[in-house]
């Protein structure tokens, strides 16, 4: 439990708080376009699942809740109902598109992060959420050893993201982790993109390594709901 322990911590810094043991099979339907290039219209769907933690592991059960999802602009619709997810979410408004240079910190393990076109404007949805606040939902899939998730980016244009992988050690008593980084190029198309981050974690006696790679992918990923259900 304690490596299970600095392994939570090294993925808790990097934002994601996951880290799970049982139930690797992915029997969600993704309800998303074939490939990572998906279009101005943005359709999630799929059975929303619960994550049980325990000193054994975690495990999956579907949610049979209906639940609100929060829009951050006009032109979305859909909810959570019977615990199925149905959405679909438009063209953000001009007014709510960013400059693409501002979405480079998201890369922050990695090295030289640049832009091909920084005159491109663009939207990023990481989670959803309720309108109350109380629930989030990723889109996710997660095993003993590795996590995927994925979010979704809008461009205004098309655009390339590309960074240099790097590798970072530090020791806490006698135990040693490192973080790895992978190069990247993330091709993105006017429209909603799919980007999935995986990282895969191993440990040898006092020895922990956890490794981040990005790529422009759209798997079929589990809707996990966290907050207090």
């Amino acid at each position: 439990m304690k490596r299970f322990s600095k392994i939570l911590g090294i993925i808790a810094a990097a934002g994601l708080l996951f880290s799970i043991t049982a139930c690797e099979n992915n029997d969600n339907d993704p309800g998303l376009s074939a490939g990572a290039t998906l279009g101005n219209t943005l359709r999630l769907f799929g059975q929303v699942q619960e994550v049980d933690s325990s000193m054994t592991g975690i495990s999956y059960s579907n949610f049979s809740g209906s639940l609100d999802i929060y829009f951050p602009f006009s032109g979305g619709s859909g909810d959570i109902k019977g615990g199925i997810l149905e959405l679909q979410i438009g063209t953000p408004p001009a007014g709510d598109l960013s400059p693409i240079s501002t979405f480079l910190y998201k890369f922050s393990q990695h090295n030289n992060v640049t832009a091909s076109n920084n005159s491109a404007r663009g939207f990023i949805i990481e989670t959803l959420t309720t309108i109350d606040g109380r629930y989030f939902l990723h889109r996710g899939n997660f095993t003993r050893n590795r996590s995927d998730i994925v979010m979704f980016v809008y461009v205004d244009g098309n655009v390339t993201i590309t960074g240099t992988g790097r590798r970072e050690q530090f020791t806490e008593g006698n135990e040693t982790y490192i973080n790895i980084s992978n190069n990247f190029s993330l091709q993105l198309t006017t429209g909603w993109n799919a980007i999935l981050e995986r990282r895969e974690w191993s440990g040898s006696r006092n020895t922990y390594t956890n490794t981040v790679s990005v790529s422009v992918s759209n798997p079929n990923l589990r809707w996990v709901i966290f907050g207090s259900l």
